[in-house]
């Protein structure tokens, strides 16, 4: 039994095929890395956050006890001192009465995987913000 031979316009076309679709794939792949970055990041922001306002919720916290707790996660997520800043409200949290709300919110500058240039044609935040809100303990 013989096989037929592959013609020499077919061998082209395949090769043309992938040569369209390969690039296209890699956009793709890239594109995917970048948002799954850019979303672990958001969720490392929210996280550090909500483990700053339940150490404001506390009955006998203040500012820096909330900063250190946040300071702490956003280090080990991976983010500078300086890349990111913190907002507490009320200020002084230990001022707070019971069943108030305590506010803590951080922006942190987002930057991207930049995987061979692809990713800044891609519409991506330069600031990951996120807000936690937590009832102050009674004492």
């Amino acid at each position: 039994m013989t096989h037929p031979r592959m013609t020499h316009a077919r061998r082209g076309s395949m090769v043309l095929e992938a040569v369209v679709i390969l690039p296209l794939l890699l956009i793709l792949l890239i594109g995917g890395l970048e948002f799954a970055w850019a979303f672990t990041k958001k969720v490392e922001v929210t996280n550090a956050a909500r483990i700053g306002a339940r150490a404001a919720s506390l009955y006998s916290s203040n500012y820096g006890q909330v900063e250190s707790a946040v300071s702490d996660q956003m280090t080990s997520a991976g983010f500078p001192v300086d890349a990111w800043t913190l907002s507490i409200s009320p200020e002084d949290p230990s001022a707070a009465s019971s069943g108030e709300p305590v506010t803590v919110r951080i922006d942190a500058q987002y930057d991207s995987v930049s995987l061979g240039g692809l990713s800044d044609w891609l519409p991506m935040p330069d600031t990951i913000s996120s807000e936690s809100v937590m009832r102050k303990e009674g004492g």
